[in-house]
This record gives C-alpha cells, structure tokens and sequence, in this order.
C-alpha cells in the first residue's frame, strides 16, 4: 500500500526497440538472490546449451564422413523388397470411379516357402519350420513357389491395409525378419499390400487430372466402398480357377486400414463375409470422440478442415515429396530425433520403446504418404460429432448424396458375427481411447479383444519387438482360421 501510495517519478517513454527498464522489485530480486544460485542457474543453462551444441556438431561431422547409418538412398518400396530377398510384383487395380491403384504383391524365396510346406504336412506347427531339418527338400518335391494353375498362384491370400498419411511401404518399413510382410511370406503367404487413392502410389486417374479439385474430392467413405472392395476382387480374380468359387482372403489392417474395413462391413457385409477369412485390426479406429491425440484434437478443435477450404486449399494433404525432399527430411531426423519423438508423440501416443536412430532415418525418408483435405476433414468433423459417420457435405449436398440433411451414421450391427476377428489395441494409442475401443467391440461382438500394455499407434508397426510379441500372435489366428 505504501508502495502504491508513493509518488511516480516521472520518466521517458520507452522506445519500440527497446525492453523495459526492470521495476524496482525485479531489481531487488535479482540483488537479493543468493550467488550460489545464480551460479548454479547459469551453469545449468551453459551445459544445456553446449550439449546441445555438441551434439548437432557430431551428427553434422558424422553425416559430412559417413552419411547417414542404415540406408543413404531413399529406396522405392519394389527395391527395398528385392534387396530384402523376397520377389515382388507391381499390379494396377482399376476402380469403378475410375481411380488406379498400385497394389503389391511379396513372395518368400523358394527355400522358405518349401519349408513351411513340408512343416504343416508332417503335423508341425508352421511357426516351427526353422527346427524341420530336411523338409526343404521334401517340400520343394511337393510345392514349388511359383507353382501356378492356369497362371494363378495356390498360396493363400492375405492383403495387408495401411494407415492414414501412410501407403504400403509401412509394412517393411522394418526391415528383413521384422517386417510382418516378411514373416507372412515366410510362411508361405501369398502378401498382398494395398493402397489407397491419393498417396504417393495412386495419383492416376482415367479422366481426372490430379491438379484438379475433383480428383482430390474423396475421403475413407469412397476408399471403404471402392478401394478395398475392388481390390479384393482383383486379388480373387488372380488367384481363383475358372469354374470356382473366389477364394478367401485374410485382411491385416492398421488405423485407417481398419476403419475402411469396419464401413464396408457394415455397407455391404454379404461381399466381405464370402470374400474374407479373417479380419485383424491394428489399432481399431471407428468412433474417435474419446482420443488422446493432441495434434489431431487441435485440428478438429481450430477447425483446420474449415480453414483450408476458405483459402482455397482443397487438394492433398501432406503430400509425398520428391526423392531430394525426403532425403533431406531423413538427414533432419537424423539431425534432430528428438522432434521426429515429439511429432509422434502428439500424434501418437508414448511409445512402448524409443525408435532406433535407423528407423527414425528410415520414417523422415519414407512418410508421410499423403491423402486429401477432404480426407483429413472427414476425420475432424468425426472427432467433433463423435460419431462413426460418413462424411458431411452440408445440408444441401448430404440430400444430393445420401438422401438426408445429416451424414448418416454406420450401422456396425450389421457386421457379420461369424467373420473371425481379432482387435489388438494399445494402452497407450491415442487415436484409440479406451472408451471407443470398449464401444467398438461391443458393437462388432468381439469378447476376446487383446490390449497391449503401453503400445502407443505405431508400435504395432514400429516397435522394435513387434516381431517377438507381437506378429506371432498375429500369424498364429490368421494359420488357426484357415486364411
């Protein structure tokens, strides 16, 4: 009070360049405050800063000598599966709207393919196949890799789904003996890996060129009902005999990959229920009310989706840039893991185990993928409704396209109950909140779902055990259903 009370000595006004003059208490702080203190504080900060220093100087003089650890070279997908041993064939799936898919396909070697063979012939279990001495030959009398019936391969089928902002290279990102596509082609599965429209795989269209708005005018609403169907039918068509049924795939999808599952289950569940054997769901996303994503909340909660549309930003989202791009990008993840963590971890939840240098490299050269805006809206007005809908056009388009002013919600009871299914969820996932999840198995029935203790939504592709505890389980109800 007394303070208050004082006359003001009068002075000049500070210059817009300049800062503050310290009050009178700021400066009888700073006089009072011990010197150890100060010492201390200033010492803090002089270490902190000179490791950080030290540190970008390293990885600078190591990246001017040596390059890069791991791989110096932004590998295309088909070369990584070639310099991993595995054959690998580039298919074109044609949508009904039009859309032109690249789809791959990875073939174990024949030695590991034989094995596997003879293993399940003699009554072994296939995951035993390294201890089966001499089934290589035997197996090789019995089944040969590329034993074809009318140029149609008799391995059984899975298709494998990736996430949003991703595209097939997710699923040997990992590299050989890590990647579930290795494992399952060592197996002896016929792999499969899908894309959608819009990543840095599928920017082809028969008539839309893809610097118009209209080819970029699509979100998970046309990837569920064109994308995965047609290319199962693809599949079907490659594998089946004239004059027989379609054969049956196992689906593996992640994030994305499963939400697009769980909307043409519920759309058009006759189709999935004849053409599938299993479904496995990665990090289940259907309803997302509950997530923990902050950079996704923040999204939805700016109305970024709103944002980009009024300034005319109504093509793709985060697209894939040139091979000088992302090599520049996996020389700043190298540089500086530390934001590549925090980027995830926004997005994604605490990892179960911090990423290895090599494939923090390996993601800033490799992701993202990209999608469209329209994509990344669907999923913002999904966060704020809090609702497994389709897409929201406004009233006046919602009438044109689906017959009502509001996007319709999709019906998950429809969700054939006898399809085998298996829901593998994080604790730690962000995108899937424990109260979705809980949702979401109720209204598929799933009783026995599994929850990983601290997996966050890319350790199911990223972790660095995944191949240890994780794909085995995987591999072990795809091989019990029959795939």
């Amino acid at each position: 009070l007394t303070n208050l009370l004082s006359p003001v000595e009068p002075r000049a006004l500070d210059s817009p360049c300049s800062p503050p003059e310290a009050n009178e208490h700021e400066q009888r702080d700073v006089a009072m405050a011990p010197w150890p203190y100060r010492w201390a504080k200033s010492l803090v900060l002089f270490l902190l800063g000179f490791a950080f220093d030290v540190t970008v100087a390293v990885r600078f003089i190591w990246l001017a000598f040596w390059g890069t650890p791991g791989s110096t070279v932004v590998r295309p997908l088909a070369q990584a599966v070639e310099d991993a041993g595995y054959q690998i064939e580039t298919h074109t799936v044609l949508t009904r709207d039009g859309y032109r898919l690249s789809l791959f396909r990875v073939l174990a070697n024949e030695n590991k393919a034989s094995v596997r063979s003879a293993a399940e012939k003699s009554g072994a279990s296939p995951a035993a196949e390294e201890d089966t001495e001499g089934a290589e030959k035997d197996g090789k009398e019995e089944e040969k890799e590329w034993e074809k019936i009318g140029g149609r391969s008799k391995r059984k089928a899975v298709l494998l789904w990736h996430g949003l902002l991703d595209d097939a290279y997710t699923w040997v990102e990992q590299g050989k003996d890590r990647s579930l596509a290795y494992m399952l082609a060592d197996q002896g599965y016929d792999v499969w890996m899908g894309n959608n429209r819009g990543n840095c795989y599928c920017q082809e269209h028969t008539y839309l060129s893809v610097k118009s708005e209209e080819f970029w005018n699509f979100s998970w609403d046309e990837m569920a009902k064109y994308d995965v169907q047609d290319t199962i039918k693809y599949i079907q068509a490659k594998k089946t005999p004239p004059n027989e049924a379609p054969a049956k795939i196992a689906y593996i999808g992640h994030s994305e990959g499963t939400t697009q599952m769980f909307a043409g289950l519920s759309e058009n569940p006759q189709f999935f229920e004849q053409s599938l054997s299993c479904f496995v769901a990665l990090g289940p996303v259907a309803r997302v009310g509950s997530i923990n994503s902050r950079a996704l909340k923040a999204l939805a909660l700016f109305r970024v989706d709103y944002l980009c549309w009024v300034f005319g930003l109504r093509k793709s989202f985060m697209p894939r840039g040139s091979m000088l791009e992302q090599q520049f990008l996996g020389i700043f993840s190298f540089m500086f893991p530390s934001v590549v963590e925090v980027i995830l971890t926004l997005l994604c939840g605490k990892p179960n185990t911090p990423m290895a240098t090599n494939d923090i490299i390996n993601w800033g050269q490799h992701e993202p993928g990209g999608s469209s805006v329209v994509n990344i809206a669907h999923w913002c007005q999904m966060i704020r409704s809090d609702r497994f809908q389709k897409c929201d056009y406004g009233s006046k388009r919602n009438m044109m396209r689906y017959g009502t002013k509001q996007a319709p919600a999709y019906d998950l009871s429809r969700v054939p109950r006898g399809l085998n299914k298996l829901l593998i969820r994080g604790t730690n996932d962000a995108l899937v909140g424990q109260k979705d999840f809980a949702w979401l198995c109720e209204q598929v029935g799933v009783e026995d779902a599994v929850e990983l203790e601290g997996w966050n939504h890319t350790d199911y592709l990223w972790d660095p055990n995944a191949h240890v505890s994780l794909y085995p389980r995987v591999i072990k109800f795809v091989n019990n259903v029959g795939a």
